[in-house]
């Protein structure tokens, strides 16, 4: 996937360690695909088998508390498909057991114009400019807008942020 490439490279020419690094991408046997460092468990995983970790409570606020500022960095784009399968933790050794990884790009997009300009459809001055769309994205940790089918923008990655805290505290999605 081309952007998910692009982003990957971008993100670790800067060194960010909540994103996982890319050892290679390209074609293998003749379709893309990337290769990317190991890495640990899914939070869905962790949350399936029950595994007592740092990510349990009490400290799964301050962990994705951490992790949200940890993926400031994308502020330029919408990522679309937040979701606990996407949310892995570093490879098991001491440096990176406790640091959260974001991975799969597939369905992000850029929120952001070559001259550092917000895209005009998403904003104007007062509020966001509505377009239908079709649905992109995981059901459980999806924005109402999302569901809607509306365009979609930064609120909405921050929108499942707040539905993956309230799952890893309650074990519960409030609309489900």
């Amino acid at each position: 996937n081309k952007i998910e490439t692009n982003v990957l490279r971008t993100l670790n020419k800067a060194g960010y360690k909540n994103f996982p690094k890319m050892i290679q991408s390209g074609k293998f046997h003749n379709r893309p695909g990337i290769v990317l460092e190991k890495f640990g468990l899914t939070l869905n995983n962790i949350s399936n088998l029950k595994i007592v970790t740092s990510l349990s409570k009490p400290n799964s606020n301050w962990n994705i508390i951490s992790f949200t500022y940890g993926i400031s960095p994308l502020h330029w784009m919408i990522y679309n498909d937040l979701k606990l399968d996407n949310i892995c933790v570093g490879y098991p050794d001491e440096s990176e057991l406790d640091v959260l990884k974001l991975i799969d790009f597939g369905l992000a997009t850029s929120y952001v114009l070559k001259e550092n300009l917000f895209k005009e459809p998403l904003e104007d001055k007062y509020h966001i400019k509505e377009t239908t769309q079709d649905f992109q994205g995981n059901v459980a940790f999806c924005s109402p807008f999302s569901l809607r089918c509306k365009s979609t923008s930064r609120r909405d990655d921050l929108y499942s942020i707040l539905y993956l805290m309230l799952y890893l505290n309650t074990n519960k999605i409030p609309f489900m």
